[in-house]
């Protein structure tokens, strides 16, 4: 537990962890019961690194979207030898901060995400500061076990 504990505290000083892709199209409804079966993982690790500085649509729940900027996609190494012992040793650890601008405020909670490249997917966000009374930052925590050599990562 202290192992998450300092992974955590180093990320930011808010954590949360949820990144799936609903199968069907359609907003993002994070209440309601949906099957496992109907959800993939959101893109690896590399995947949104190559795509920093890009743009991401946000689907509101009210209605509408707003878009957000890809500001930050840091990968997290395992340091210390307890770290590597530690049960979430294997596991894809990393972050991902995101730059809005405009009058709209994401509340923490979970989102549709859509980009041209990378697809639909959902992300839990949480608020982590603003620059300007306009411009707000965002992150996303990820600490997810990735798969055994030869499996193939269910990845958009």
């Amino acid at each position: 537990m202290a192992t998450r504990r300092r992974f955590i505290r180093k990320c930011s000083t808010f954590a949360a962890t949820v990144a799936c892709v609903q199968a069907s199209a359609g907003s993002a409804r994070p209440s309601e019961s949906v099957p496992d079966a109907a959800f993939k993982e959101a893109p690896a690790f590399e995947r949104f690194a190559q795509q920093v500085l890009s743009l991401f649509r946000v689907v509101l729940p009210q209605g509408g979207a707003c878009e957000v900027q890809l500001f930050c996609a840091e990968l997290t190494p395992i340091t210390t030898l307890n770290e590597k012992r530690s049960a979430d040793s294997g596991h894809e650890r990393f972050r991902l901060v995101f730059r809005g601008q405009g009058a709209v405020i994401l509340n923490q909670s979970t989102y549709r995400f859509q980009h041209a490249k990378l697809g639909e997917f959902d992300l839990f966000i949480v608020s982590i500061g603003a620059e300007e009374p306009q411009v707000r930052f965002y992150e996303a925590v990820f600490n997810r076990s990735v798969p055994s050599r030869g499996e193939e990562m269910p990845y958009v």
